[in-house]
């Protein structure tokens, strides 16, 4: 499905356990929080209440080691 809208984009994300988000790069900055669960994401270990901001154009990697929800912010740019 192509997106409608371009702007402020904020989604939960739910990952169950061993899900892996290949390592990846955005155009704008991304902020993901952690709602529930523990997940890898760069080698780092997060769980409940973290909060970790990558900047326009690093690269991100996510494992999630429990079944994992995400709230994940950043901006969607329209082809």
């Amino acid at each position: 499905n192509k997106l409608a809208f371009a702007g402020l984009n904020t989604r939960i994300v739910v990952c169950p356990k061993g899900c892996t988000i290949p390592r990846h790069g955005h155009t704008h900055a991304e902020e993901i929080y952690v709602l529930s669960g523990k997940a890898r994401l760069n080698g780092d270990l997060l769980g409940p209440g973290d909060l970790v901001r990558t900047e326009a154009g690093e690269f991100q990697e996510v494992e999630a080691l429990e079944e994992t929800r995400l709230i994940v912010m950043n901006v969607i740019d329209l082809p």
